[in-house]
């Protein structure tokens, strides 16, 4: 595959401790590529990523879809328009619950880079850091639950911004629910239903005088199949554009969000078999 020269592009979907192996396989190649969230397991193999892309001159994104769907855009741009007011609070969940059965799925094998933290935290960090441009939390706090086989099967962290002073509360897990981003403003909160790939945003007007007055706003903008679509559709623009990142997942932020993951999992305990270094 790839030696055709027909083959401009490669989606890489493979278990996360594949992702530096395959990337460079198809960037030595000459070939672009999207890479399936989370980018890769440690923030030394995204930057040899995104080193190989520098080096070989090619299109590399790492596989954040929700960012491309067409509500969280209209959010972004409800927020950027001051329809909510100052930003206070961002609540993002990315929780499966009993969805992904134990021991069989591959998220509670630690020699796939299983856990909750890499997977699913990849979705409320996506959020956090299109909401807040980029911006790089000044205090993190973590709560983590470990499973049998080792790995990370809840997560719960505490971030704090300080220009503007934010809060954001995150948390994902294979054993709790929770699908939603919730962005608190001083004038009004938005919330996009089933952030992974959403349809729905409810904007909740904060009415003055009685706490109970409310008016709620529904937006939606439906989609057809599963909505891989708008990822897919940004990637061929920026390749028919000559661009080498995308604009919605530069490689600054795939790079922050990897040594955030990091270190959030080693505070956690979790340390896969394969890694570099161990404690």
């Amino acid at each position: 595959m790839l030696e055709d020269p027909g083959v401009h592009m490669v989606y890489v979907a493979t278990p996360h401790n594949y992702h530096e192996e395959n990337v460079m396989m198809c960037a030595n190649a000459g070939k672009g590529v999207l890479c399936e969230k989370p980018f890769t397991v440690t923030l030394a193999s995204a930057q040899r990523m995104i080193d190989a892309a520098k080096k070989n001159n090619v299109f590399l994104m790492e596989g954040l879809w929700a960012r491309f769907f067409p509500i969280w855009r209209k959010a972004i741009a409800m927020i950027d328009d001051g329809v909510i007011g100052d930003i206070r609070i961002i609540e993002s969940a990315m929780s499966w619950g009993h969805q992904v059965a134990m021991p069989e799925n591959r998220l509670y094998n630690p020699e796939l880079a299983g856990g909750c933290i890499l997977d699913a935290g990849a979705y409320p960090l996506s959020a956090v850091f299109s909401i807040m441009k980029g911006q790089l939390p000044v205090e993190i706090k973590g709560m983590y639950h470990l499973c049998e086989t080792g790995v990370d099967d809840d997560a719960a962290m505490l971030f704090r911004y300080e220009n503007p002073d934010v809060f954001a509360l995150l948390r994902c897990g294979l054993r709790s629910t929770g699908f939603d981003t919730r962005i608190i403003g001083s004038k009004g909160t938005l919330i996009v239903e089933r952030h992974d790939h959403p349809y729905r945003l409810i904007h909740m007007h904060h009415e003055q005088g009685s706490i109970y007055s409310r008016k709620d706003e529904i937006i939606e903008i439906p989609f057809q199949s599963y909505g891989f679509q708008y990822e897919a559709q940004a990637v061929m623009d920026c390749f028919r554009q000559g661009q080498k990142e995308c604009e919605l997942a530069p490689w600054s932020q795939t790079l922050d969000i990897a040594k955030i993951s990091e270190n959030l999992r080693h505070e956690a305990g979790v340390w896969y078999p394969f890694e570099e270094k161990r404690p």
